[in-house]
């Protein structure tokens, strides 16, 4: 029987190489909105929050709406997975200063995640659920996506302008989050910390 159970999960499930992820956003965009949920004014706003992050503490912050993991060829893959391979893919952060973090928001499939970069080592995943559970979660059940990824990138930012250390960051002119790539985990494993949760 558990044979035959871990049989339909495995073809329930997508292969790595079926998997698609979205194109980068450009430099200081900060965000990919390919759910078409983030109203313009509040866009803006997030753009300053994850500016000043990056800016003041070499912390980007990246924000990333899809329809649905289906949509990328990710049917059956946990939203765990894939952010985490997202991550990865696009290069949030760098290998000796990954400080990166990334919210995606899986609408379709009533799934959110915030991954943090191996330089957290879990330290903030209390606060990182925090967020989740306290600042984006009573929003996107009330149906407002744009202002539960708002209130999220407000409290991602915090913690990055209070935990990040001021010194020890790369002394480079600072780039766009996603043109310094960092080292890619082994997949399947935590980069460093993170937050995920479903609504109803």
């Amino acid at each position: 029987m558990k044979t035959l159970l871990m049989a339909v999960l495995l073809l329930g499930s997508a292969s790595a190489d079926e998997v698609r992820y979205p194109a980068k956003p450009g430099p200081r965009d900060f965000m990919l909105d390919e759910a078409k949920v983030i109203k313009p004014d509040q866009a803006a706003e997030i753009r300053i929050l994850c500016d000043e992050a990056l800016t003041k503490k070499k912390a980007p912050i990246v924000v990333v709406t899809i329809p649905s993991l289906a949509s990328y060829g990710a049917a059956g893959w946990p939203i765990e997975r894939y952010s985490l391979n997202l991550m990865s893919e696009w290069g949030v952060g760098w290998s000796e200063w990954n400080y990166g973090m990334l919210l995606l928001v899986s609408t379709g499939d009533r799934k959110a995640r915030i991954e943090l970069g191996g330089s957290w080592e879990r330290r903030k995943d209390d606060e990182a659920k925090r967020v989740m559970r306290e600042q984006i979660i009573p929003h996107f059940k009330k149906g407002d996506f744009s202002k539960g990824i708002l209130e999220g990138v407000r409290g991602m930012q915090a913690i990055a302008l209070d935990a990040v250390p001021s010194r020890g960051a790369p002394s480079r002119n600072v780039p766009a989050p996603t043109e310094s790539p960092r080292a890619s985990p082994i997949p399947g494993q935590s980069s460093g910390g993170s937050s995920g949760m479903a609504w109803g």
